[in-house]
């Protein structure tokens, strides 16, 4: 969000990157899907259109299984994928391109246009809440209405419905309206409460929820009014939206970042929230004179975002604070030992390893030239 409020525009690449990134969302845990952001980009040509057009669906499946993040979802998924390729170059003859047709009109009417069955630019496998991911992922904000949020949002819960699984737009209104009154993205606020649901986020606002762990449950029905009633009026609308309000800002100044706080399996992301926007810049900037200096092409924007987000992998996978890695040599080498018991499973482990190797040198690197 932030990038495009800065003025980036996403390549018909990035956009492609983001739809094949929503797709995979359903029916997975997203967590393991963000653990090879780098396999998936490798498997897809890094979203290179002639190379995925000489490729079936069928490969693409088969290489999602592999690196063990396919669904009962993929092979329907991967068999459309030239279909919808097809409806974005159609999307790109009316509207130049892809970013021109997101930002043609307000957020809920393109979700409509990309997943209504009746629409031009339906794309296939795409429902409203894959949609919203997907303009997401590019930039656009927007609050997805996924099973995590409905039920959050509905009576029995925090109770912004009347109904036990709260609708689309009341998901949205809701998320709007905070975001008016907080400052946030829609999408901050949406993964805010995300993340309190979320497998191997979270985990606390669950199907059975871990009611005594959440530091909102004096806002949700389910404590301030056990027997779970289906009005959601019971309390004063505006003690309400103040209450909402609270549960934001209390998140995020009792974690300094709210994924911090909402993770309880301690994988921290205080070094990637504090410096992914500046070492991402600096990142391409080390890669650009690399890769020229070695005659080599350049790497894509996603590419590199991909291996930015790839540099914290300890981050989320290790309790230690991820400045300790960074110590000496010593440091590196256990961080390195890490890396591998982590990467074993892979298809090609030591590959994966001396990339991922690579992006935390980057990242020593940048925090060396960083304090000088």
């Amino acid at each position: 969000m932030q990038l495009r409020k800065e003025g980036k525009r996403f390549s018909f690449e990035e956009h492609l990157q983001g739809l094949i990134y929503s797709q995979m969302s359903a029916q997975a845990v997203w967590a393991n899907i963000e653990r090879h952001f780098k396999q998936i980009d490798e498997l897809f040509f890094h979203y290179d259109i002639h190379e995925i057009s000489c490729r079936d669906g069928s490969y693409f499946s088969k290489g999602i299984m592999n690196i063990g993040c396919g669904s009962r979802l993929t092979n329907k998924q991967m068999a459309c994928l030239h279909g919808n390729i097809e409806v974005m170059f159609r999307i790109v003859d009316d509207y130049e391109s892809m970013d021109d047709f997101v930002t043609s009109a307000p957020a809920q009417q393109i979700v409509r246009m990309l997943s209504d069955s009746q629409s031009k630019y339906k794309l296939h496998q795409l429902g409203p809440a894959l949609a919203w991911e997907y303009i997401r992922n590019v930039g656009i904000d927007g609050a997805k209405p996924d099973l995590h949020m409905k039920r959050i949002f509905g009576s029995s819960r925090l109770g912004c419905s009347k109904h036990e699984c709260a609708s689309d737009e009341e998901i949205f209104t809701t998320v709007k309206r905070l975001s008016e009154e907080t400052g946030y993205f829609m999408a901050q606020i949406d993964y805010i409460f995300w993340c309190f649901c979320a497998k191997g986020q979270g985990e606390i606002c669950t199907a059975e929820p871990h009611c005594e762990q959440c530091p909102i449950r004096d806002s949700c029905s389910k404590m301030v009014n056990p027997s779970g009633a289906k009005d959601a009026d019971f309390r004063n609308k505006t003690e309400k939206s103040s209450s909402w309000v609270k549960i934001v800002r209390d998140s995020e100044r009792k974690a300094e970042k709210p994924i911090h706080y909402l993770n309880k399996k301690g994988h921290g992301g205080l070094f990637r929230d504090q410096y992914f926007d500046e070492y991402l810049d600096y990142l391409k900037e080390y890669s650009d004179k690399r890769r020229t200096s070695e005659g080599k092409d350049l790497l894509s924007d996603a590419t590199i975002k991909t291996s930015a987000t790839d540099t914290f992998f300890l981050e989320k996978h290790e309790d230690k604070n991820f400045g300790y890695w960074f110590q000496n040599d010593q440091t590196m080498k256990e961080a390195e030992k890490c890396l591998s018991k982590h990467l074993a499973g892979r298809k090609n482990p030591q590959n994966d390893l001396k990339y991922y190797l690579q992006d935390m040198i980057a990242f020593r690197d940048f925090l060396k030239d960083r304090n000088k």
